[in-house]
């Protein structure tokens, strides 16, 4: 992890890219929480909220989500 995390999601989750091939695309939140944990990811409640914020984290129900790879960001967003 660089010594501070990029202010920009999309680039947040191409950090998180490899914790998200590890546990499949489809996954429980603990689990994704657990990996970031255990990776010194940091705040990682506040960068989840982002995710789904941003279409890049997907609730299926019952703590499932599914990982909507990020394309390139456009320039609306």
């Amino acid at each position: 992890l660089p010594k501070e995390m990029p202010s920009d999601i999309y680039e947040v989750a191409k950090l998180y890219q490899p914790l998200i091939d590890e546990i499949g695309e489809t996954f429980y939140l603990s689990n994704l929480y657990a990996m970031a944990k255990k990776n010194q990811f940091p705040h990682p409640h506040i960068t989840f909220t982002s995710f789904r914020e941003h279409g890049i984290m997907l609730a299926h129900g019952d703590g499932v989500f599914s990982w909507k790879k990020p394309e390139e960001k456009n320039e609306e967003g």
